[in-house]
C-alpha cells in the first residue's frame, strides 16, 4: 500500500481515508458526513475506523493506493495506519488518541496532544502552495514519514513542542484557579467560558482563525463536553458549534446545527455600538457566530445568551452529518 495524491489518482483503485470518495474507490474510511463507510464501522475519528478495519477485515485485493482530498491529523494518521498496520495496531491507543486531539482537541495522555503540537509546526515547515491540492499532497509526502517516530518516542520532538505544551500548562492553571470560568448549560448543550481582559493571548491552536481568544481549545474541551461554546471576554464574544456536530460522531448524541444566521441579524438589529454579527454558516466544519472584524459589543452577556437559547428552542435544524448528501468541502 503507498500513499498517492488525490488530484491524480485518475483510474487507480483507491482506498479513501476521512475524505471523499472518488469514482475508484474501492473503500472509504472516513466519519465525514456524506461518507459511504457502513454505519457499522463508524467511530469517532477516521483513525480509529482504520484501526477497527485492519485489526478485523481482509484488505480488499488489488488495491494498492491509500489516498484524502483534504489534510489533517486524523487522515494522516488513519493513512499512515494503512501503509504499516503492524506499527499501528501495535500502537493503537496512540493513535486513537492523537487523531481525537487533532480533531476535537480532547486527549487522554498529554504526548498525544504534543504529538498534534508538532504536526502543527512541521506544517509550518512545508513551503505554501496556491494549488490547494498540490499543498495537501506535499504535506502527506513529507509527514507521513515523520508519523513513525513521533508515536513511538514524542520526546525527540521536545523543542518542537515545548512553547505550546507550556502555554497549555499556563491555560491549565487559569481554570484550576478559576481565573477562567467555565459554565454549563445541560439543558441547551452549551457552555460559557468567561475570560478576564487582562489575559495575554498566544498564537497557538486558535480558537477563532485571525482572533486573538487567550485559551488554548485544548484546555477548554478537556473541561466540557457540550458542543456549543460561547466564549466571552469583557464585551467580545464568540460563538462556535464544535466540530463533533459536524462529523459523524458516534460516542455521544449532540443537538443537530440551528441556523443562526437568522440570530446574527437579531443581534446587529440590537446593539447600540455599530457591531455587526455574522455567522459562518453550519456546513462550516466549525462555525462561528461573533461580531465581525474583532468588533466589541454593546450586549450584556445576559441577552446574548437569552437570544442564543431561544434560537436552540425554535430555530430550524441545517445540519444533520447523517442526512446530508455532500459534505461541502
Amino acid at each position: 500500500m503507498r500513499f498517492h495524491p488525490f488530484h491524480t489518482l485518475g483510474s487507480k483503485k483507491n482506498i479513501i481515508v476521512d475524505g471523499a470518495a472518488r469514482e475508484n474507490s474501492v473503500l472509504v474510511l472516513s466519519h465525514w458526513p456524506a461518507s459511504p463507510t457502513p454505519d457499522a464501522w463508524l467511530r469517532d475519528t477516521s483513525a480509529e475506523i482504520v484501526l477497527d478495519y485492519i485489526e478485523n477485515e481482509t484488505m480488499p485485493e488489488g488495491v494498492e493506493f491509500v489516498s484524502n482530498n483534504h489534510y489533517d491529523e486524523d487522515g494522516l494518521l488513519g493513512i499512515c495506519a494503512l501503509l504499516d498496520p503492524e506499527f499501528a495496531l501495535a500502537h493503537r491507543q496512540r493513535f486513537v488518541d492523537a487523531a481525537a486531539a487533532g480533531d476535537f482537541n480532547r486527549y487522554e495522555d498529554r504526548d498525544a496532544a504534543r504529538a498534534i503540537f508538532t504536526l502543527s509546526r512541521l506544517v509550518e515547515d512545508v513551503p505554501a502552495n496556491s494549488d490547494y491540492a498540490e499543498h495537501t499532497a506535499a504535506l502527506y509526502e513529507t509527514l507521513i514519514p515523520k508519523v513513525h517516530d513521533l508515536i513511538a518516542d514524542i520526546g525527540r520532538f521536545e523543542e518542537t513542542w515545548r512553547d505550546e505544551d507550556r502555554y497549555l500548562d499556563q491555560c491549565e492553571q487559569w481554570l484550576d484557579a478559576g481565573v477562567v470560568g467555565i459554565e454549563e448549560d445541560d439543558t441547551h448543550d452549551l457552555a460559557v467560558v468567561r475570560i478576564p481582559e487582562t489575559l495575554p493571548a498566544e498564537p497557538f491552536h486558535e480558537f477563532i482563525p485571525g482572533a486573538a481568544v487567550p485559551l488554548h481549545s485544548m484546555a477548554m474541551y478537556r473541561r466540557t463536553r457540550k458542543a456549543r461554546i460561547l466564549i466571552q471576554q469583557g464585551q467580545r464574544y464568540w460563538f462556535r458549534y464544535r466540530y463533533e456536530t459536524w462529523v459523524k460522531f458516534v460516542s455521544e448524541r449532540h443537538p443537530l446545527r440551528v441556523d443562526l444566521a437568522p440570530l446574527a441579524d437579531d443581534l446587529t438589529a440590537r446593539e447600540g455600538a455599530g457591531a455587526v454579527w455574522a455567522y459562518d454558516g453550519s456546513s462550516n466544519i466549525t462555525p462561528v457566530l461573533s461580531p465581525r472584524d474583532g468588533h466589541s459589543s454593546s450586549l450584556p452577556l445576559e441577552t446574548v445568551l437569552e437570544c442564543l437559547r431561544r434560537v436552540f428552542d425554535t430555530g430550524s435544524v441545517d445540519w444533520d452529518p447523517y442526512t446530508v448528501s455532500e459534505s461541502g468541502h
